[in-house]
């Protein structure tokens, strides 16, 4: 496993070590559960909200093709 070292304000270490006591859990794993927590790659809680709110009509869906615009086919 890789190890970082940082460098931090005496502020913001006391809040680390005292997540870490809080937690039961070493200053390590409480430090990477709390990276993890906000650099994960999930969407935002009300991000697909957003579909449909913008009233634009650049933002039109194209026309979607149909079998009629398809090219013959051989049965087999």
């Amino acid at each position: 496993m890789p190890q970082v070292s940082m460098y931090l304000d005496d502020r913001t270490h006391k809040l680390i070590l005292r997540e870490a006591r809080r937690r039961k859990m070493s200053v390590s794993r409480t430090t990477a559960d709390i990276l993890n927590s906000h650099l994960s790659e999930k969407w935002p809680d009300d991000y697909f909200d957003l579909f449909g709110s913008i009233k634009d009509s650049s933002f039109a869906r194209p026309r979607q093709p149909d079998f009629s615009d398809d090219s013959p086919r051989m049965t087999l």
